[in-house]
């Protein structure tokens, strides 16, 4: 059990959050994360898990929704969008 965080470089921080820093070693492709939520009670095999560096065209139905991050520089490293973007 713990805690890690996925954030991106958080203002006066001068190392790189995780994902910047697999990145930068060419760990993944791109600075994506992605989570897909089991449903067990409609599939019992279906499970939970975490994709890091891309997308997993097998994990969704439909199409993927971007959103646009509210003002970085008031809120610098968090990553909020306004309830008015959301789908």
């Amino acid at each position: 059990d713990g805690i890690l965080g996925l954030s991106r470089q958080i203002g006066e921080v001068t190392n790189p959050g995780l994902i910047q820093a697999m990145k930068q070693n060419k760990l993944l492709n791109c600075t994506i994360i992605g989570f897909h939520l089991g449903r067990y009670k409609l599939k019992p095999t279906d499970k939970s898990f975490m994709n890091l560096g891309g997308i997993d065209v097998n994990a969704y139905i439909g199409n993927i929704v971007y959103n646009n991050l509210i003002n970085q520089t008031l809120h610098p490293g968090t990553w909020m969008i306004s309830l008015r973007d959301a789908q």
